[in-house]
């Protein structure tokens, strides 16, 4: 049976989050959602699990209308949705079983103790029935990260009621995933489509979705601008509604510059540096260079970031900021330098706090005077941050945790950058954010280096190093085996390197 929804209207104050929302799903169907950040897709999902509640329209859960506004998570549940949040609810440390029974009740023998046995036994079914290639005594973090997404996927869906219709809603699911690990979730999705499952897939990942989805559905500013048939979801279509202008519109703004050698005063320098996973890593970063890490996941990329920020000690080797060897401090920051940190929620955001409090939270002095902080000139600041930045919030005072998360990087970005470091340290910059607001962050970053901020980069995203970098060095298991620029640096080219391969010359 279909879900649909008719005339979804949210405010959250003056901000219009969602304004007359229709969507529908057909069983069977992948339905991409797609948007900006801020363009309300998180804000949908949560007025079809009851999370917030809708000022206005209604849903149709299979047949049974309701009026959106009386929604809960309770009701949701009874007809059937599940929804797989960006920031997963799995538990690394706790086994393939204790995950998978995790939200359900766990088989108790009597007096109430748990029936280990028979929740093993209940973790080997759903292995079967999803087709995971897991044993269900695995901590969960020994497992793939299409592994452990489709762990939590599957315990989702085991959830399903007998009465629900079987909304499956993926937010982001592939953000950490590589292309390959992409072919096999989307292939376990198709099967449980085919099932008849709808599943609502939401994605910024658009180069995904041509083949995959059946329907792809627009939101920008909290209104839908467009649906798109399968065989008219492609890449540039879907950026053009997102964005309002063409994808070439936003590609000349993000093409790599090179730098004369000759003209580049060295700024950083890893000198055979080991630790951890790192065997012997050497690079240089000029003054007013961007410089990106390319390798495969383990190979070490985030661990050298942190040695060169002060926060892992190096067992061997140096550490070289212009000219002098950067001592290890007990795990504090050297100065000078700034980390942007892959996971901005748990490492970088104070999510409670407001917008200001998190944009100057590393950088107050400036706004202190006779002992007394002068909040008028420290909201000041920021909004010139906001607007120099393009933040969309409806003021200096919101939440952190109301921003889009493309918003949530540009201002934590930006108090890096207000430190006035001599060097930027960047991991994963725009993972989970949108076309344009990735587009913005280079902008940024470029526009930085060009003042003389030395920047180090590191990404999965292999055109985003083409596009941003002057030049990349490749980590293979720890190892840095190559440097590219000019015309070697390529996606093809570091993706090849990054597997141990030769390069193809240009």
């Amino acid at each position: 049976m279909a879900f649909s929804a008719k005339g979804i209207t949210k405010r959250f104050g003056p901000t219009v989050a969602l304004d007359g929302v229709d969507i529908e799903l057909l069983p069977g169907e992948i339905h991409a959602l797609c948007g900006g950040n801020g363009s309300g897709k998180s804000t949908l999902i949560k007025t079809i699990t009851g999370v917030e509640i809708a000022d206005r329209g209604t849903f149709d859960f299979g047949g049974s209308e309701i009026d959106a506004a009386d929604v809960t998570p309770a009701s949701a549940d009874h007809f059937g949705v599940r929804c797989l949040h960006q920031q997963g609810t799995t538990f690394g440390s706790l086994t393939v079983t204790e995950n998978l029974a995790a939200g359900l009740r766990f088989p108790t023998r009597f007096g109430g103790r748990i029936d280990w046995r028979a929740a093993r036994r209940q973790a080997v079914e759903t292995l079967a029935e999803f087709e995971i290639d897991a044993n269900p005594d695995q901590l969960l973090e020994q497992l793939r990260p299409v592994t452990r997404q489709m762990v939590a996927i599957a315990r989702v869906l085991h959830q399903r009621s007998g009465e629900g219709m079987g909304l499956l809603i993926l937010d982001e699911p592939t953000a950490s995933l590589s292309a390959a690990d992409v072919d096999r979730l989307h292939e376990a999705l198709v099967r449980f489509a085919e099932a008849g499952t709808m599943v609502m897939y939401v994605t910024h990942r658009l180069n995904d979705l041509p083949g995959f989805a059946s329907t792809a559905t627009v939101l920008r500013d909290g209104r839908v601008v467009g649906q798109l048939a399968r065989d008219e979801i492609r890449h540039d279509r879907l950026i053009e509604m997102i964005v309002g202008v063409s994808e070439e519109e936003l590609m000349s703004a993000s093409l790599s510059h090179e730098l004369a050698a000759a003209k580049l005063e060295e700024r950083l320098v890893v000198r055979d540096v080991a630790g951890g996973p790192i065997r012997n890593a050497n690079l240089t970063v000029g003054v007013g260079e961007i410089v990106g890490i390319a390798g495969l996941v383990g190979a070490g990329r985030s661990s050298l970031l942190e040695m060169v920020f002060g926060t892992e000690q190096p067992t061997a080797g140096e550490i070289e900021l212009d000219g002098e060897i950067l001592p290890w401090r007990s795990g504090k920051p050297h100065d000078s330098v700034a980390l942007v940190p892959e996971n901005r929620v748990l490492d970088a955001a104070f999510m409670p706090l407001s917008l200001t409090e998190n944009v100057v939270a590393t950088t107050t002095g400036s706004c202190w005077h006779h002992g007394v902080l002068n909040h008028r000139a420290e909201r000041s600041q920021v909004r010139t941050i906001i607007a120099d930045s393009g933040i969309r919030a409806a003021s200096e005072a919101v939440a952190f945790q109301t921003l889009s998360g493309g918003n949530q990087q540009k201002a934590i970005i930006a108090r890096c950058l207000r430190g006035q470091p001599k060097v930027l340290l960047l991991d994963e910059p725009t993972q989970g954010v949108d076309f344009a607001a990735r587009a913005a962050i280079h902008e940024t970053i470029r526009s930085a280096a060009e003042q003389g901020l030395s920047v180090l980069v590191v990404s999965s995203d292999l055109e985003e190093l083409v596009l941003m970098c002057n030049k990349a060095v490749v980590l293979v298991d720890g190892v840095t085996t190559a440097t590219v620029s000019g015309s070697q640096l390529t996606t093809e080219n570091l993706e090849r390197l990054g597997f141990g391969e030769a390069i193809v010359d240009v």
